[in-house]
């Protein structure tokens, strides 16, 4: 395994993806960095907040798949300059700043926390 510096997984997050939607709010992260596989979305959290897993789904294409459904079993692909939009359900965003932290285990690193600051508008 290897470590992922910082300033690199700050870069996943694409600018100015963070929007509401009608039942809650989604942003998108692009893999800027290798190709890795997602053996299990652990955590969300928004401003300190956790996000049942239940509520968040990954959208890949067409294809949208629970978090919930990401194990060592059924694990994601996530190849080098894919994007993949993060869905929350059942809580909408106010405008302004954000902090949110998405915990991810990965076959190739192992367990990586992903930093979002992002802007509402």
């Amino acid at each position: 395994m290897f470590s992922i510096p910082g300033y690199l997984l700050e870069r996943i997050y694409v600018q100015d993806s963070l929007e509401n939607t009608e039942d809650g709010f989604k942003f998108a992260m692009r893999n800027v960095i290798e190709s890795g596989t997602l053996s299990r979305i652990m955590a969300v959290e928004v401003d300190g907040e956790a996000i049942p897993l239940e509520q968040v789904s990954l959208v890949t294409g067409e294809k949208v798949r629970p978090a919930t459904e990401v194990t060592p079993s059924a694990p994601l692909h996530f190849p080098v300059g894919s994007t993949v939009t993060v869905k929350v359900s059942g809580k909408q965003l106010d405008p302004g700043e954000h902090k949110i932290s998405v915990r991810v285990n990965t076959w190739e690193a192992g367990p990586i926390a992903i930093p979002v600051k992002a802007t509402l508008q």
